[in-house]
């Protein structure tokens, strides 16, 4: 028994002796020459590490050997990790820290009151955030309208910011203005955007001032971006008391295709529920929408998007001074919208973005024995170029164009206007 126990202690006794110690010390410093102290210093993977002092020194012991991995970590600036070999009984080692640019910390260049980013002062709402607000049946524009900021004026139902007109409030998809985002009504009856949210992976809602690159904006800024590539395939029906609809998404690798179809007829539902409003033809309509993604290269990808739709009602309005059911308002709407843009980030730190987008709008109404005939055509093309120099740093360039079109005709008269712009 005591000779066992005497191996036992030699065996400890030797193992530790084998152990060799090994010293790291050095100093840590920021980019402008000062020491920098409470700096965590540590091997990865490891208990062994120590916290540099006032003098920005720091020194530790460890029981390692050959390759590791010494990590140095501190509020305010970027996490280093530097490969050292530990085959001396003293490392003397040296390092500097460079500074991490956070929401706290940076500092951003403004016009005015207005930031040049957009993120950082927009609301973000998903998907599943528009379809659960109360109140906003799943409408893109009836979710915006319960933020602070935003006000419904009357039965108008598009969107309004610190008063104005609905005009003021520009959209934009995947960066290219949309023309007569809203569908054509009535007086006193409310609107709806024509996009479905689950066509899109985040909506950007500047309630401030927002960026040169949405400057057609008077009062505020709404931006969609599309999904980017889809999870799967699948295909989903919905069937309301207004209507029916059918998605069917295929999805691959490199690519993928969306396509949809819905109806709706409002003339069911109203008559079983009372309305306030005296309809000779409830509303109705349909659309189909076809979403194409294209992966391009290692790091780029290309999409297109058209969307058709019609929808049509017919509604008495009662006239001042005037008996019985009033004026017959006639809407017939007919709406196209066809687009394509690109994104791609080359290895030299550029980012390279564009598209283009054309919506036509035609709107046929008829007031008892008079018809007007109103056409809307929009086109906006755009390139951008952005370098990072640094994550502290970065450059855009870019060039956007538009041109739009009126034309009007009532009965045998008509007029028009074409506006074109630069920038």
């Amino acid at each position: 028994m005591k000779q066992l126990c005497t191996l036992l202690l030699f065996c400890i006794q030797f193992s530790t002796i084998a152990q060799t110690l090994i010293e790291v010390v050095g100093t840590v410093s920021q980019t402008n020459g000062e020491k920098l102290p409470g700096v965590n210093v540590y091997l990865k993977n490891s208990y062994h590490g120590s916290s540099s002092d006032a003098q920005g020194q720091f020194s530790f012991k460890a029981a390692l050997s050959g390759e590791q991995v010494l990590v140095l970590q501190a509020i305010g600036f970027k996490t280093a990790e530097h490969t050292i070999f530990l085959d001396r009984e003293v490392l003397q080692l040296n390092f500097i820290l460079k500074p991490a640019i956070n929401e706290l910390t940076a500092v951003t260049i403004s016009a005015g009151a207005m930031e040049t980013s957009d993120q950082h002062k927009a609301v973000v709402l998903k998907p599943i955030d528009i379809v659960t607000i109360p109140g906003a049946m799943g409408d893109i524009i009836g979710a915006f309208q319960t933020l602070p900021g935003t006000a419904t004026v009357g039965n108008d139902g598009r969107l309004f910011v610190r008063g104005g007109d609905a005009t003021e409030t520009a959209i934009f998809i995947d960066g290219l203005k949309v023309g007569n985002a809203f569908g054509t009504t009535a007086n006193n009856v409310p609107s709806r955007t024509r996009f479905s949210p689950n066509l899109f992976k985040g909506s950007f809602f500047s309630t401030g001032g927002y960026s040169a690159a949405y400057g057609q904006a008077l009062s505020s800024a709404l931006a969609l971006n599309t999904v980017d590539m889809p999870n799967r395939s699948q295909g989903d029906i919905s069937v309301t008391s207004v209507g029916m609809g059918y998605t069917q998404t295929l999805a691959g690798e490199e690519n993928s295709l969306t396509a949809s179809m819905n109806y709706f007829d409002l003339s069911p539902y109203q008559s079983l529920v009372k309305q306030h409003f005296n309809w000779e033809r409830s509303p109705f309509g349909w659309d189909i929408a076809l979403a194409g993604r294209q992966k391009w290269g290692k790091d780029g990808l290309l999409k297109a998007y058209v969307h058709r739709e019609s929808n049509g009602l017919k509604i008495w309005q009662p006239q001042p001074r005037q008996a019985g059911d009033g004026q017959l308002i006639g809407i017939q709407n007919n709406y196209t919208l066809a687009q394509t843009n690109f994104k791609k980030i080359s290895a030299n730190a550029w980012t390279y973005t564009g598209g283009i987008s054309y919506s036509h709008n035609n709107d046929e109404i008829s007031r008892d024995d008079q018809t007007i005939n109103q056409d809307n055509k929009l086109l906006h093309a755009r390139a951008v170029a952005i370098k990072d120099f640094s994550q502290e740093f970065s450059t855009t360039f870019g060039i956007e164009t538009f041109l739009s079109g009126y034309d009007e005709s009532v009965d045998s008269l008509n007029r028009n206007f074409l506006d074109q712009q630069y920038n």
